[in-house]
């Protein structure tokens, strides 16, 4: 699945405050899915820097990795830019380890639903960590949020990232033909969706 970042570094002004957008912390048993903050930044850019290659073959990467050493410009930058899509934004936290990224975003002048996206770094990778966020945003999204529908989207070539939705028996809805682009190529993209009304499944 895809977390699209911007590559607009042109945001100057650091707001030292985190994009809230009513994004609580989640505790999922010893993971921690918490709000991301212009403070994350050098850990942010660490851990996408290490993962560059393997994440940027699935996911259009932020332009501030590793591009660029005005890195909190850039993070500021892209916090605007979610903020004006609807978007919450949590990292996952592994006790005081940065596991990886996860968000729900939720078009506005839509019908009541959300798009989770999310990545993890290798080294967090095979433990599960991504279907036991997944599913805490999910509870989120359907209990708080009161969304009717949350879907998941991800190249049908990357089973690692579609065997997320369904590890927790989220079912394949359609497969949307040509339906990103990433590096430029064309993907087919796999959509997983759950329901307000049959969740948990």
């Amino acid at each position: 699945s895809s977390d699209v970042c911007s590559s607009d570094l042109k945001h100057s002004n650091v707001d030292p405050r985190p994009m809230t957008l009513e994004t609580p912390a989640l505790e999922i048993d010893d993971l921690t899915l918490r709000a991301t903050s212009i403070g994350d930044t050098e850990a942010f850019a660490a851990v996408l820097t290490s993962n560059y290659q393997r994440l940027s073959e699935w996911i259009d990467l932020p332009a501030l990795i590793p591009d660029t050493s005005n890195h909190r410009d850039a993070m500021q930058s892209e916090f605007e830019r979610r903020k004006k899509r609807n978007e919450r934004w949590w990292l996952i936290w592994d006790g005081e380890d940065l596991a990886g990224s996860i968000s729900l975003l939720m078009p506005e002048g839509r019908a009541n639903w959300g798009l989770i996206g999310y990545w993890l770094a290798e080294s967090h990778t095979g433990r599960g960590i991504a279907s036991r966020a997944v599913r805490r945003l999910i509870d989120l999204a359907f209990e708080e949020l009161e969304l009717n529908r949350v879907e998941i989207q991800a190249s049908i070539n990357n089973r690692k990232s579609c065997a997320v939705p369904e590890r927790i028996s989220i079912r394949r809805e359609s497969i949307r033909r040509q339906g990103d682009v990433i590096g430029g190529l064309p993907h087919d993209m796999a959509s997983y969706v759950a329901f307000a009304t049959d969740w948990p499944p």
